[in-house]
């Protein structure tokens, strides 16, 4: 029984404990602010920046370090620092040089062809057969007879216009006999022997008949049916125009009432937005003036120094920027520019913190919830959704 109620006692104070210490870091947290720290620097020689994380007056710090080669992750604690990670980024490697032409050699077996050369045309197959005909030696006369060559084709003027005229001949032609239809069906006299017709035979005239099967009778009435349709369309084309002007009309009414109907709509939606709005933008109001102070700059310190060709344009230069950092100071920024008369030169460095108030965006958030009026809006809201899904 002791041993249960030491070990109760631990469980208890172990309980307490972790209580204290989860309700002091709430606490903490809540009370604590967070800030934002960028620092930004430049010049001729290069540029940096430095975005902090810092927590806990200063003694808990991360932060991304970037420069233009390199990237780093950095994390802080008391003093003490790591380097979690690093980003490198490498130039890009430039082309390869382009190996120099080979200049050609004067050992070369094929001599070059003149430039001045006209190219000559390749053979055409007659041409081949030709040459190769006529640098043969003598051919046996057992062999085939030389091949012809190919003519080109000429127009049929041109070769009626060569070829000579046929000497014209002595005894004149005998003109045709014409032989008239009234002659053919004459009878025959009795010199000429006469032609007996062959008599038609029964297979003959079987022929004559349609041996198709008959079609069935569904192929029949939808034959029936196409033809009716077609005649139908053909004999009333006036029909079919006027039902394409009803329809057009009709989509014309049906286009007309349904942006009518939308217009309505959506005019009804901006009413019901117009209302709602004048009764909830004074709760947003409230709200804003109560959530705005959780967000703050402190800190907005801009530095220039600077140092240009002639002294003169320097400073006239250092005259209106120092208008300018007269005006910068009314919105809280701290903009300082700084001379030099020497050798042209430009460096600038920039501050800017950033706090977060947790606790004041809690506060105001409770007030909002206290809110009567929003719940009364919203229970309305919901009451005209529900009646027009009903709908």
């Amino acid at each position: 029984m002791e041993i249960l109620s030491t070990i109760w006692q631990i469980v208890w104070i172990a309980l307490l404990i972790t209580t204290a210490v989860g309700s002091l870091l709430l606490l903490t947290a809540l009370i604590h602010p967070l800030r934002f720290d960028v620092k930004l620097r430049g010049s001729l020689k290069g540029q940096r920046a430095e975005v902090w994380f810092v927590y806990l007056f200063r003694l808990f710090r991360i932060g991304i370090i970037a420069t233009p080669h390199t990237q780093d992750v950095v994390i802080s604690f008391m003093g003490w620092k790591k380097r979690l990670e690093r980003m490198g980024r490498q130039k890009s490697p430039g082309r390869p040089s382009e190996p120099p032409p080979i200049p050609p050699s004067s050992d070369s077996s094929t001599p070059a062809a003149p430039a001045d050369e006209p190219e000559r045309p390749e053979p055409t197959v007659g041409e081949v057969h030709l040459t190769t005909k006529q640098d043969s030696p003598q051919s046996d006369s057992s062999s085939e007879p030389p091949a012809q060559p190919q003519v080109a084709e000429k127009p049929a003027e041109s070769v009626a216009a060569e070829m000579p005229e046929p000497a014209k001949a002595e005894t004149p032609r005998a003109a045709p006999e014409i032989v008239t239809s009234e002659e053919k069906k004459a009878p025959p006299t009795e010199d000429e022997p006469q032609t007996v017709e062959p008599v038609a035979t029964a297979t003959q005239s079987s022929q004559d008949i349609d041996s198709r099967p008959l079609k069935p009778l569904h192929e029949v009435e939808a034959e029936h049916q196409t033809a009716k349709e077609t005649a139908t369309a053909s004999e009333q084309p006036d029909k079919s125009q006027s039902k394409k002007g009803d329809s057009l009309r009709q989509m014309l009414r049906k286009f007309k009432r349904d942006a009518s109907r939308r217009f309505r709509q959506i005019k009804g939606y901006l009413r019901l937005f117009r209302r709602k709005w004048r009764l909830l933008s004074p709760i947003g109001k409230r709200f804003w003036r109560r959530g705005k102070k959780a967000f703050g700059l402190p800190r907005i310190d801009l530095l220039l120094r600077y140092a240009l060709h002639e002294p003169y344009l320097t400073g006239m230069s250092h005259a209106t920027l120092a208008v300018a950092s007269g005006m910068a100071g009314q919105w809280g920024v701290n903009f300082m520019p700084v001379p030099h008369f020497g050798a042209p030169m430009v460096y600038s460095r920039a501050c800017i913190t950033a706090i977060i108030k947790p606790w004041r965006l809690l506060f105001a958030t409770g007030a909002l919830l206290f809110e009567k009026q929003l719940y009364v809006e919203l229970w309305q809201l919901f009451k005209w959704y529900r009646a027009k899904k009903q709908h």
